[in-house]
């Protein structure tokens, strides 16, 4: 589903065809987190990164954003 609906919102991921293994991880809450890193430091074609919550009734004032690091300008929160 993704992969087909993606690119017609998001063109520069048009190319992505295929799929590499995923990574699993369940953090306790108050204040949990996975270190800043970078996702791709192999330069090995991925470009895309989803997140997926699963917890029932989840609200943004829960946290759980994804933090994004831009070059240049302050840090980026995704909900």
């Amino acid at each position: 589903l993704v992969m087909v609906e993606l690119p017609k919102v998001c063109a520069p991921l048009s190319h992505v065809r295929s799929r590499s293994d995923a990574m699993y991880a369940i953090y306790p809450g108050q204040g949990a987190r996975f270190a800043k890193h970078i996702d791709n430091t192999v330069e090995d074609g991925r470009r895309l990164t989803l997140l997926c919550y699963l917890n029932p009734n989840w609200k943004r004032a829960h946290g759980g954003a994804l933090r994004l690091f831009p070059p240049s300008g302050p840090p980026v929160d995704v909900y």
